[in-house]
């Protein structure tokens, strides 16, 4: 019997004995399929990091002949938009051991994970390509905003006393935890995990001052100069906060935000230089009543 058989492939949560065969995996299929060097330590601390053998059971793995063939994550995630929580499934992290493609083990994780999450989660995601993922009930499908600030356009805002500081290499303060659970629209994180989660993808923390007193945080994208997540203080002003990094840094930069706190998208638009709205992940639906209700929720917050 072939091993590759798809009844002859066994599908199960790993377990922390499974993470050197799964890191494997994933480094070496991701470094072929984007033609660069891949590490998943290094580009997803909070997940591959230190703590990684408590997040193995987050991937579901395919086996054959007591070998790991195939993998994809599975996140329970609380994802908070104002006073409203959804509850979310994060995929990603998709890899098939190459001698095994085409045999059926992508379509064997991906089902089992719907089975295992259509009762608890509202709603799943990843992030990947449309063609691949479709006919298994993603869709393209959200609003982001991806809002773009210049130097000549800012400078007029002055800087204050804001300053920056890099984080990547000390212990978030509480207060920015606490800033961080605090916006409108966020993932429940708790402390220990904020600063991996911020230095995702080759990102920088970068905690934000004002004067001597801690007043919030961002994670910066140095080589797209994107800010990817933000969290202050309500008494600070962010597109002085950004014209503030401009100077420093004297490059633009972007920032890219859900439209769910729609104050702040119009004063930041208000400052941009311009914007490109686009979909930010690829979405499959469990309770369509549970999504549907919290968005109407959200949008009738600012209705007149």
């Amino acid at each position: 019997m072939n091993p590759f058989d798809s009844f002859a492939i066994q599908i199960r949560k790993l377990t922390a004995a499974d993470v050197p065969a799964l890191l494997a995996l994933l480094n070496r299929t991701f470094s072929a399929e984007n033609e660069r060097f891949e590490s998943f330590p290094e580009n997803f601390p909070r997940i591959f990091g230190a703590d990684c053998a408590r997040h193995a059971p987050e991937h579901m793995g395919a086996f054959a002949g007591g070998r790991l063939i195939g993998a994809a994550a599975s996140y329970s995630l609380e994802y908070h938009i104002g006073d409203r929580v959804l509850h979310l499934n994060g995929g990603g992290n998709i890899a098939v051991a190459a001698e095994a493609r085409g045999r059926g083990v992508m379509s064997a994780l991906l089902r089992q994970i719907r089975t295992e999450t259509a009762e608890t989660a509202d709603l799943s995601y990843l992030h990947g390509k449309i063609d691949r993922y479709r006919r298994f009930g993603y869709e393209s499908c959200g609003t982001e905003y991806r809002i773009r600030f210049s130097r000549h356009r800012m400078k007029s805002l002055g800087v204050g006393a804001y300053r920056f500081d890099d984080l990547r290499h000390t212990d978030i303060p509480p207060v920015l935890h606490a800033l961080s659970q605090q916006r409108y629209e966020h993932v429940a994180r708790t402390r220990a995990e904020l600063l991996p989660a911020l230095c995702s993808c080759g990102r920088i923390p970068v905690g934000i001052r004002d004067g001597d007193r801690a007043v919030g945080y961002f994670s910066y994208d140095p080589l797209t100069e994107v800010v990817e997540e933000f969290a202050f203080e309500p008494s600070a002003d962010l597109p002085a906060i950004l014209a503030a990094w401009m100077s420093w840094t004297q490059t633009d930069v972007s920032l890219r935000m859900a439209p769910y706190d729609l104050p702040m998208c119009q004063t930041l638009l208000r400052a941009a230089e311009d914007f490109v709205i686009g979909a930010p992940a690829l979405f499959r639906v469990h309770r369509f009543d549970r999504v549907v209700e919290t968005l109407l929720h959200n949008r009738a917050q600012y209705q007149p």
